[in-house]
């Protein structure tokens, strides 16, 4: 017997001998109308399971810790805590809340409510180890890879939509590569700067302007979003591909931790820059960006990366 029909089975046994020892408790709800029992106990449509759930949820906390009591002369006591644990979790970090009112005769109602996404803290995500790169073929792998790598972190207000839009890029990505196609080295970052846009201001607002650079076993994929505001939210996008023999130089600023890809071409189609948020990602950049082209034949390469003072006193 699977523990969900162990537990449905258990407390089905003792509301059972609730209502054999104190039927004025439990009384028919055909039969009588009862209004200080919670409206989910009445409720036939539910499903046991359903009810278990709104046992432990509803009522507040006093309500749910007599809940317990009652979960703990029957199961496990770590059983019984990690679920108290888990909902206390849950309301701590903001997905599970709870609002008082007074319903319209003035009796005492209480609202759980789930977010999705809270705003009362930021995404814990886990600490970059810069793990020796491997080829991904799916976003939820290019999203984990960027992560170990540094390329999304918890920044400020900006992060929640960075989670989101990295997830929509990668996702993007993925539905583009060929069958023995990889991805080995998928960059995400902010762009501050664009080739060609005299004014960048309309960049730097919220949500911040993202940019993806996801380097593959057979070329290099720039997705860029839209230069307003107002686009981004929308969800514009355009994706530029270049093969390697189109690549001219990749260069980085450590000063501001950004990376300028030059491509050949017009400006509008041939530079795209990406800031690396973390001082991790900037540190180990260059590493990784290395294992990368080394996982390629030598006779199909991009260029090796360069630092960008040095690129930009030669070039000019």
């Amino acid at each position: 017997m699977g523990i969900r029909s162990y537990v449905i089975e258990k407390l089905e046994c003792i509301l059972a001998k609730l209502k054999q020892n104190d039927p004025h408790k439990f009384p028919n709800a055909g039969a009588c109308a009862c209004d200080y029992m919670p409206l989910y106990f009445w409720d036939n449509s539910l499903s046991s399971t359903a009810k278990i759930i709104m046992s432990l949820l509803s009522g507040g906390e006093t309500g749910r810790e007599s809940t317990f009591e009652k979960l703990r002369a029957i199961f496990p006591n770590v059983a019984v805590e990690s679920i108290k644990e888990a909902i206390l979790e849950l309301e701590e970090y903001g997905y599970l809340f709870s609002e008082s009112y007074r319903g319209q005769y003035g009796e005492p109602r209480i609202d759980q409510r789930l977010c999705v996404c809270p705003q009362t803290r930021l995404p814990r995500i886990s600490e970059p180890k810069g793990r020796k790169l491997s080829m991904q073929k799916t976003a939820e792998k290019m999203y984990a890879r960027a992560v170990d790598l540094g390329f999304v972190a918890e920044t400020g207000k900006d992060t929640t939509y960075l989670l989101y839009d990295a997830m929509r890029i990668f996702t993007a990505v993925e539905s583009q590569l060929t069958s023995d196609e990889y991805s080995l080295l998928p960059i995400i970052g902010p762009e501050t700067v664009r080739a060609g846009l005299s004014e960048p201001s309309a960049l730097w607002e919220y949500p911040h302007c993202m940019i993806g650079i996801i380097l593959t076993t057979s070329r290099v994929i720039f997705c860029q979003e839209d230069q307003s505001p107002e686009g981004r939210k929308a969800g514009y996008a355009r994706f530029v591909s270049k093969n390697f023999c189109e690549m001219k130089s990749v260069a980085m600023n450590e000063t501001v931790g950004r990376v300028t890809f030059t491509c050949e071409g017009a400006d509008w189609d041939s530079v795209f820059s990406v800031d690396i948020i973390t001082p991790f990602g900037v540190d180990i950049f260059e590493r990784s960006y290395d294992e990368a082209i080394a996982l390629l034949a030598t006779s199909n390469r991009p260029p090796a990366m360069e630092r960008y003072q040095e690129f930009f006193a030669r070039e000019g």
